[in-house]
């Protein structure tokens, strides 16, 4: 995120995983900041020695604590000091020019750069990823055709917001008048039922867990209800895959296009086995899914993203009932570059390309 303190001119940027931080860009020097001693002393050796730093910010923890070599002559403010030094600073700041005097400043161009994520890389080594606000904003503007939110709608979020497709998220949330909840692997099945979100922002090994969850608890359960469970839910598979033939929704292996003989052939016996399969798959959603439904909680779309969601987990909540949209992204592409539409959910797919500005 672009910070633009009118008068300084310094950028914030948010960096990513194991070795991120917080860096302030002035013109000629940078400023450090992390949120422990910790933190700091593990990002020092590699960081320290490849930028000028003029100060370090210290959120959390005692300065004390960090590593004198590494700090060696370099300032190191905690956050009272910075409070102390902003309220003393403040007017001198407001004033110390003409614009300033006039509440004039500088205006930020859509190609600005708007932040600086850190990804890992294939190498291991943290490579800065520069987005500037229009890649942000075409997010912004074009995740409706993904998401149709709505203002009051409830999202979760489990990733960590340095993460570059929660960021992104995160903008597209508050921008929409949705509200934002955040919890954790442990705590998610809890909030899921606590809150029934209507949609979900999360990567494959979330959907995978709660696949996992729910298998659990069918075998948990007694071996005639487990029996009848199994049955219906195989049902409900094959409903499904006949179900999208009929529509068009289905990858197809085969490289060569069918006839159209062999289509409408195709389609018609798909819609027949789809309306034999019909009433049984109706019967498991009043007896079985409906549970499911509660406990999971995402009444109107899961969205995956960053990482390969497994076939098995795609077909199984698309039998159920609970619609996952798949999507492929990279923190370049500030993240999304395809995902899967509402109404063009083919499963096994990452959907169509995002719409370019």
């Amino acid at each position: 995120m672009l910070m633009r303190y009118n008068f300084l001119q310094r950028y914030l940027f948010l960096l990513s995983c194991y070795d991120m931080t917080l860096l302030f860009f002035p013109h000629h020097s940078i400023a450090l900041v992390v949120d422990s001693p910790q933190f700091f002393n593990r990002l020092a050796e590699s960081f320290i020695s490849r930028i000028n730093a003029r100060f370090i910010v210290l959120l959390w923890g005692d300065k004390s604590s960090l590593n004198s070599k590494a700090v060696m002559d370099i300032p190191v403010y905690d956050y009272n000091d910075i409070t102390v030094l902003g309220r003393e600073n403040r007017n001198a700041l407001c004033y110390s020019s003409e614009q300033g005097r006039q509440g004039v400043f500088e205006a930020i161009t859509p190609e600005d750069v708007a932040t600086l994520i850190y990804t890992s890389g294939t190498s291991g080594t943290p490579k800065g990823v520069m987005l500037t606000h229009r890649n942000l904003l075409h997010q912004i503007n074009n995740m409706w055709e993904i998401v149709p939110a709505v203002p009051g709608d409830r999202f979760l979020s489990m990733l960590p917001p340095w993460h570059a497709y929660e960021r992104s998220a995160e903008y597209f949330i508050f921008t929409h008048g949705a509200q934002q909840i955040y919890s954790s692997v442990k705590y998610l099945k809890a909030d899921l039922q606590k809150y029934q979100p209507h949609y979900v922002f999360s990567v494959p090994l979330v959907y995978e867990t709660l696949y996992s969850s729910i298998q659990r608890q069918i075998s948990s359960s007694s071996r005639a209800r487990k029996t009848v469970a199994l049955a219906l839910i195989k049902i409900s598979l094959l409903y499904m895959e006949a179900k999208k033939i009929f529509e068009g929704t289905v990858l197809s292996n085969n490289p060569v296009k069918p006839s159209s003989i062999s289509y409408m052939f195709n389609c018609l016996w798909a819609r027949i086995v789809a309306a034999l399969l019909w009433p049984l798959h109706n019967l498991a959603k009043m007896l079985f899914y409906k549970k499911i439904h509660s406990t999971v909680g995402i009444s109107k779309a899961a969205i995956s993203g960053g990482g390969s969601l497994p076939m098995h987990v795609d077909k199984f909540f698309e039998a159920i009932g609970i619609k996952v949209q798949n999507g492929y992204g990279l923190t370049e592409t500030s993240p999304a570059v395809a995902a899967r539409r509402p109404f063009c959910n083919v499963r096994g797919s990452t959907g169509v390309y995002a719409f370019i500005d």
